[in-house]
């Protein structure tokens, strides 16, 4: 994961490009994405547009739902948001945003790689990393092993870890469906 330029500074972080400290520095922000995101908005609608926000930026998400408000659709909808995300890459709606251009179709496949991968690790239960457990790939139990897709088992859990602050709720809660 690479953080912006004013992330990065924002957070203190002198190399954006290290790949470990952007990483810990990213997770530290997820938290406080979620709390700019208004509470009145119901779940799993917040849920994803933090995870939007954490993508674009919490001003251009805010850009999108001003948007959505425009077309008079709800500015608290995850679906009606992501259909109005990508329109801030088009001049005849970015010059009207307050924060402008923004590559708005990136958040939109951001969450939806998330929702498919959050589909894969329902289907794949066994798999998930169980907290207190020794999870190591060396010191499971014999039947259990990984999944030959070249990836380490610490790695997966490395990447599952990022999503920890979220993951509860994110596996409880219906997808959204496109428009």
């Amino acid at each position: 994961m690479m953080l912006t330029a004013d992330t990065a500074h924002a957070m203190g972080l002198k190399d954006r490009t290290n790949p470990g400290r952007a990483s810990s520095r990213g997770r530290a922000i997820s938290p406080q994405v979620r709390a700019m995101i208004p509470d009145r908005i119901p779940e799993p609608d917040r849920t994803w547009l933090t995870v939007a926000a954490y993508n674009v930026g919490f001003g251009h998400l805010e850009d999108a739902r001003i948007l959505a408000q425009a077309f008079g659709k709800n500015p608290d909808s995850w679906a009606e948001v992501r259909a109005r995300l990508p329109l801030l890459a088009q001049e005849r709606w970015y010059a009207r945003a307050r924060r402008g251009y923004a590559r708005g179709w990136e958040p939109v496949q951001f969450v939806d790689r998330i929702q498919r991968y959050l589909t894969l690790l329902e289907w794949q239960p066994g798999e998930a990393v169980v907290p207190g457990r020794d999870n190591h790939p060396r010191t499971r139990s014999p039947g259990r092993a990984g999944s030959g897709h070249g990836q380490s088992r610490d790695s997966r859990s490395l990447r599952l870890s990022s999503l920890a602050p979220w993951r509860k709720e994110l596996l409880q809660q219906p997808r959204a469906t496109p428009p």
